[in-house]
């Protein structure tokens, strides 16, 4: 099964493009998947992500307010899908893996991760790895 995290990247335009011309009910979605496919130039900002889609900073607070959600949580988000991607479907160490979300440290992914979950890393990977090896 190919590894989703290894996506191509996503140009600028590209991301402007989907964007801006989505609609309200899966914009919450596409921003994610734009957030996840740009993350090799480094995590965006509000104001980036603004710009991407064609507003100002303050509209797109509104637009995704308007969908429950707030842009820290949408990022949150993707970073915590990207994280179980990850310790799910690879070996990485933690080091590798929190240098791929954007931490300078193992143990703030770490801190991270436990506070979005409730688990370690290594819980949610033993956790996840038995699973598997209950299904073969």
């Amino acid at each position: 099964m190919p590894d989703k995290t290894s996506e191509s990247p996503l140009s600028e335009a590209d991301a402007h493009h989907l964007l801006s011309a989505c609609s309200d009910d899966v914009f919450v979605k596409t921003l994610r998947g734009v957030l996840l496919r740009r993350r090799r130039s480094g995590w965006l900002t509000i104001n980036q992500a603004a710009a991407l889609a064609g507003v100002s900073a303050r509209s797109l607070q509104r637009r995704l307010a308007e969908q429950g959600q707030t842009f820290t949580q949408l990022l949150d988000i993707a970073k915590i899908d990207l994280a179980k991607q990850l310790l799910r479907r690879t070996d990485h160490s933690l080091r590798i893996i929190a240098y791929e979300l954007g931490y300078s440290k193992a143990t703030n992914f770490s801190r991270a991760f436990q506070r979005w979950t409730g688990k370690t890393p290594a819980q949610f990977r033993r956790e996840t790895s038995r699973a598997k090896d209950d299904l073969a």
